[in-house]
């Protein structure tokens, strides 16, 4: 689960002009409808018979004044493909919410923005939408709106941090979790229509402060909500606090982690057994990551502390169908760390990389197969910021690190949420320096199909088909002994744009798709080459895209 912090930040559109867009470090320039930030870096790691491709099919960035900052802070995809993307838009000393609607190609269906033309600030940090498309925003309001756009209503919030996370129930109310001035865990519930129907809150006697962090809905629909609270009588220590309600609002359990030392939670999830899991840091030497889970009765099961040795932080948790856990976190000791454990909580792996970026929290996200992924910041060497989201397998491999940004000392790139829909396409916001930069990669991987066995007489590489094409050809080869093979497509300024082959490959005949779209960011009109190389053997053919 990810934790929404309510920053806030506003801005006419931008004009339509030419950037420099860099993929594999060769020059392309684009233009048109989408406007791409300056420079774009995407690093694949390949594996052997099926490679993991991936590339960015499109970008769209908002800014309703590029003078003031704007940020993604969630997002979500409906069933015909169309992106929601809501956040907060920064106009003249104050915060306005934002909503944003983008076709499956990132084309802008519409833009909507919540101001109240006084110095009240708004921002949307969460959003869910039910069967009929309509739109449910969280923040400092709780919105409704239709899927073209039209505001049906909104209601207004207590003080507090307004509305952190929503859900639906069976009926469609909407259950809305946060805090109440800065004491108190804060649980209300809407109807439909935005009515009123209960509230809760959870006050232990002598608690003076509380933060929540994060809250969730188990397989049953009651609420797990999350945070941190004084310990009884000692104002500046904390223990990690986890309260369960029913779907009417009933107090089912709630449990205090409480050690003796300062424990704090950040991130929960559950398992399809309601098994609650969440993750944050311990005082246990410094400050150590701490990874607890929790039986649907409340009672802990397990119990994991890591010590990196200079203050370690739980910041995500996710858990998979076989009920391994997963933990992305950060280390002062080892950097950005992705750890598995069993359901019984033995370490399965744990990778980190180096972290220079100050601040960096760690998104973690499961896909359709279980594969991690891990979406952060990248610092780089001219001091600016990249977009980063990195993919693991199940066993720990890295399968590849897709980047975005600005190359500049003066960028500033930050990704807040990160969502992986059923065909495992790739989308992150978050705030491109003053805009709200949405994007969206695919994987694509590339089937290399033996269509014959016999041994071949000599080397041949084939005339693609069709050709022109648009937006996918099929390209043969036959290769009449075993040897490594490297096929590899290029523009006509001889810039590598895709890797098709790069294996080890048994005597026959091969054919493989090269889909325009799968190696570069929408790639033009025109003139390409493909390259096949063996020990023996080097042949260039050319073919057309036209679109």
């Amino acid at each position: 689960m990810k934790v929404f912090n309510h920053l806030g930040f506003n801005s006419p559109p931008l004009e339509a002009k030419e950037y420099k867009l860099v993929y594999h470090d060769s020059p392309l320039l684009a233009t048109g409808r989408f406007i791409f930030i300056m420079s774009v870096f995407l690093i694949l790691l390949n594996n052997t018979s099926v490679f993991s491709q991936v590339y960015m099919q499109w970008v769209n960035r908002y800014s309703y004044s590029n003078l003031s900052p704007h940020l993604g802070y969630d997002l979500l995809i409906n069933d015909s493909g169309f992106v929601y993307v809501t956040g907060v838009s920064a106009t003249f000393g104050r915060n306005d919410m934002v909503i944003l609607k983008y076709s499956n190609n990132g084309e802008k269906v519409w833009s909507r923005r919540y101001d109240t033309t006084s110095n009240t600030s708004n921002g949307g940090g969460c959003i869910i939408l039910d069967d009929s498309n309509n739109l449910y925003i969280g923040g400092n309001l709780l919105w409704k709106y239709d899927e073209n756009g039209n505001l049906e209503w909104n209601t207004q919030t207590p003080p507090g941090r307004g509305f952190q996370s929503l859900f639906f129930d069976m009926n469609y109310n909407i259950l809305v979790s946060s805090e109440f001035a800065n004491s108190s865990f804060l649980l209300r519930k809407f109807s439909y229509n935005g009515d009123p129907l209960w509230e809760r809150t959870y006050k232990p006697v002598g608690t003076i402060f509380a933060k929540w962090s994060d809250a969730i809905i188990d397989n049953e629909n009651n609420i797990i909500t999350i945070g941190f609270m004084n310990k009884f009588g000692i104002g500046d220590m904390y223990d990690c606090v986890i309260v369960k309600y029913s779907e009417n609002g009933d107090l089912i359990w709630a449990q205090r982690y409480d050690t003796g030392i300062d424990n704090y939670c950040y991130s929960v999830t559950v398992d399809k057994l309601n098994n609650i899991y969440v993750t944050g840091n311990s005082d246990v030497s410094t400050t150590d990551m701490l990874t607890i889970k929790y039986s649907s009765q409340g009672n802990v099961v397990w119990q994991k502390v890591f010590d990196g040795g200079l203050g370690d932080t739980g910041y995500d948790i996710e858990v998979d169908s076989e009920r391994n856990v997963y933990v992305a976190g950060r280390s002062g000791g080892y950097g950005l760390t992705l750890t598995k454990y069993d359901e019984n909580g033995n370490t399965l792996w744990f990778r980190n990389r180096p972290d220079n970026g100050i601040g960096n929290v760690p998104i973690l996200k499961l896909d359709k197969d279980g594969n991690p992924y891990m979406a952060f910041w990248i610092t780089t060497q001219q001091g600016g910021q990249l977009y980063a989201v990195e993919k693991y397998d199940i066993n720990g491999n890295q399968k590849w690190l897709a980047q975005y940004g600005v190359d500049s000392s003066h960028s500033l790139q930050k990704i807040y949420d990160v969502l992986i829909d059923s065909n495992l396409n790739v989308y992150v916001t978050g705030r491109s320096n003053n805009f709200i930069a949405t994007v969206k990669f695919v994987q694509n991987p590339t089937s290399i199909n033996n269509v014959d066995n016999s041994v071949a007489e000599e080397y041949s590489l084939f005339q693609n088909y069709p050709n022109p094409f648009n937006p996918v050809t099929a390209i043969n080869y036959s290769i009449p002994k075993s040897g490594f093979v490297i096929l590899k497509v290029y523009n006509n300024l001889g810039n590598e744009i895709a890797t098709l082959v790069n294996e080890n490959q048994a005597e026959g005949s091969y054919k493989v798709e090269f889909s325009a779209t799968s190696g570069g960011i929408g790639l033009p009109s025109g003139i390409y080459y493909y390259r096949l190389e063996t020990e023996n053997f080097k042949e260039t053919k050319k073919m057309i895209l036209l679109k």
